[in-house]
């Protein structure tokens, strides 16, 4: 039968890296031994500041932080960790020794989720962490699953929507200018008509695999919903955009889904800062590109 840490042991995720701060050398090496054998990764610091540069770092999952040390105890460190855009969400669990409820609830109130009692543990240290760790996942999960798509993975029109509104809102600050690119996949009605929407789900994967493939590291794309795609392009021009457009053209030339080509239909277009369009307008401008293209390539189709 499998005891208590074995128990333990078999809820930690693979790859975690805890961070462990205390200015006793002594207590960081018992941390570090007891949870190295537990099968973390650990990362240690000595001071406050120590435990800055943990953070600032990005490759902790979860901090174990001593209350009392001196210069910069842990509550005002914990405070000035809260304040940086990847400690506002990492799991701090305080060290202490202290008994004293007020103590305590000051560790909560500088944004603490939990603490630890010297003497160590192991038992409440393992199941302590592995809680939080969970609780951390599983926000993430949840935080992911309400930005993207379902079914392509990609960003969804909600997080579309939020991103051009920052885009918007920083071009009229700067000046500055960026593109929009609306796609819409053709013949989607007729694979699914014909072969099901299974193979209709087969034709956006390889369309959108294709824009995957194309675009910068600096570009977004989003699905706005049924066929239809947005791609966002940071600080781009029409060249960058053009080159893209034959980029996944090429891409997905002499792709079928049974006798269907693949192929797509775009739109664009473009902000400035000078602009007072909106999110929904400057949108609608690219559909409404997109939709006469798709409109010519239909009644060009039906010449003899």
């Amino acid at each position: 039968m499998y005891d208590i840490y074995q128990r333990i042991l078999m809820e930690i995720s693979e790859n975690v890296i805890v961070g462990v701060v205390d200015d006793s050398r002594v207590n960081v090496r018992l941390l570090e031994v007891m949870l190295q054998k537990s099968g973390y990764t650990v990362k240690s610091a000595v001071d406050g500041t120590g435990a800055i540069e943990l953070v600032d770092s990005h490759e902790i999952d979860i901090l174990l932080l001593d209350i009392m040390m001196p210069v910069m105890d842990g509550i005002e460190t914990c405070r000035k960790i809260k304040t940086t855009n990847f400690g506002k969400n990492l799991p701090v669990i305080f060290i202490t020794a202290l008994t004293e409820t007020e103590e305590k609830l000051k560790a909560f109130e500088a944004g603490g989720v939990d603490y630890i009692t010297k003497p160590f543990v192991r038992e409440e240290v393992l199941a302590r962490i592995n809680v939080h760790i969970k609780l951390k996942q599983a926000m993430e999960k949840l935080e992911e699953i309400s930005v993207t798509d379902e079914l392509t993975g990609v960003f969804n029109r909600r997080f579309a929507y939020e991103m051009l509104y920052r885009m918007i809102e920083n071009s009229r600050r700067d000046l500055s200018e960026f593109l929009i690119c609306f796609i819409d996949v053709d013949n989607l009605k007729s694979v699914n008509d014909r072969f099901g929407h299974g193979e209709g789900d087969r034709l956006i994967g390889v369309v959108v695999n294709a824009v995957l493939a194309c675009i910068r590291k600096t570009d977004y794309i989003f699905r706005m919903g049924g066929d239809e795609f947005l791609v966002l392009l940071p600080g781009a021009s029409m060249v960058n955009v053009t080159e893209m457009i034959n980029r996944i053209t090429v891409n997905l030339k002499g792709n079928f889904i049974h006798d269907v080509p693949v192929s797509f239909s775009y739109g664009f277009a473009d902000y400035d800062g000078r602009m007072s369009l909106t999110v929904d307008e400057l949108i609608n401008i690219a559909d409404r590109e997109m939709y006469e293209q798709k409109l010519a390539k239909k009644k060009h189709r039906g010449k003899p």
